[in-house]
């Protein structure tokens, strides 16, 4: 059997990395040669032992209008029908105004764990006493940050007592401006590691970036009256009743709501994967918000009033217009163009809109038509391109 060991492989070039590969016996030429046309010369930068890349269509969101303003999103997904989706629900509140999206308050944490003899009240009292001088290092090693109003905006402490004798963690919360903040968290939350092992007996044992959301969420609502959704030889209202119905299953069945936010998140991840943004804090972030009661809830919900079909989507949403890997992509900038937003903040309405949308286009396949029509077509016209 080959040995996958590989001393230095991360100094090698990605055509160096296929040729070892191909010697060694992992792949066979013509293998490695369709992996080697998938590369760009800016991947290797982004990531280790980068041997190709994948390719995944970017579809436009149409019809698309977010607190009155129209708007062309980006969406990348290899999953059929979900821009469509998407665009026939968009096309259905535009006619009735838009969505009104609100972005929520922006904070990120961090975390130390750290472990010390001393009481919770003693380390509160030096915590009090080292703030001030840490909060003033951070503003002088983030100028860029402090300038844009960011920061440390509070640190708290937590013991674990009987769970973990000894340790506890210390939560930073802080406000990332209009970068998405992971890398600034973590960063900041080292530097306080070793400020505290400085000021109070004890070790930290790490600090870290928390995914668990700790602002505001944003929202997003619609209002449709009954009369917009007349589909399939059904009228409105008897479509709306078909679509509160599923979202009440959803709100009492976890099995459905796992689905039912999928769904959301198709949208939400669809978006950012396009601007080459990190999703999956988003999902992490979004699935911790809709567990927050201890069971799984839906993101957004649907219901039937006498004249509309109102619907409201809850959820952090994780991204950011400064930073990271996405600005580094030639297509961000004409995505956000597009997108016409000019902050963190219009971003997550964005995003957020599009996530209520796409639960409204799901939806509405299955109370009228099925969603499988849609997929069988789109899989049949694959099979005619490719076959």
């Amino acid at each position: 059997m080959n040995s996958s060991r590989y001393p230095g492989f991360h100094r090698l070039s990605p055509e160096a990395r296929l040729d070892r590969l191909v010697s060694d016996g992992w792949l066979e030429a013509p293998q490695a040669e369709a992996l080697r046309r998938e590369l760009e010369p800016l991947l290797d930068r982004f990531s280790e032992n980068v041997v190709s890349g994948i390719r995944l269509p970017v579809g436009l969101v149409v019809n698309l209008v977010v607190n009155g303003r129209a708007s062309v999103v980006p969406l990348a997904t290899e999953e059929p029908s979900v821009v469509a989706a998407c665009c026939k629900a968009a096309a259905v509140t535009s006619g009735a105004g838009g969505v009104q999206a609100l972005s929520g308050e922006r904070r990120i944490g961090a975390q130390v764990l750290f472990r010390t003899p001393l009481a919770p009240a003693e380390v509160q009292a030096r915590l009090d006493e080292l703030l001030p001088a840490f909060l003033r290092a951070v503003g002088a090693r983030h100028p860029r940050l402090a300038a844009a109003g960011g920061g440390v905006q509070a640190v708290t402490f937590e013991p674990f007592n009987g769970r973990c004798p000894g340790a506890g963690a210390f939560l930073l919360l802080l406000d990332p401006a209009d970068a998405m903040g992971a890398n600034l968290a973590t960063e900041i939350a080292e530097h306080f590691a070793r400020v505290l092992e400085q000021h109070m007996p004890g070790e930290g044992l790490g600090g870290i970036v928390t995914n668990y959301p700790l602002g505001r969420p944003a929202t997003a609502t619609v209002r449709l009256p009954h009369e917009c959704l007349a589909a399939e030889g059904r009228d409105g209202r008897c479509v709306c009743e078909r679509v509160e119905a599923l979202s009440r299953w959803a709100a009492i069945d976890e099995k459905r709501a796992v689905t039912h936010n999928k769904g959301i998140q198709n949208g939400i991840a669809g978006v950012l994967a396009a601007l080459y943004q990190d999703w999956r804090a988003a999902s992490a972030a979004l699935d911790a918000h809709a567990c927050r009661q201890g069971r799984i809830s839906p993101l957004a919900t649907w219901e039937l009033t006498p004249d509309c079909l109102v619907g409201r989507f809850e959820g952090p949403i994780v991204c950011g217009m400064a930073g990271g890997t996405g600005p580094y992509r030639p297509t961000t900038e004409p995505f956000l163009k597009m997108m016409r937003v000019g902050s963190a903040g219009e971003l997550e309405e964005m995003v957020a809109a599009v996530g209520l949308l796409q639960n409204l286009g799901a939806l509405l396949a299955i109370a009228t038509t099925g969603i499988m029509p849609s997929h069988r077509k789109l899989h049949e016209r694959k099979a005619q391109d490719i076959g």
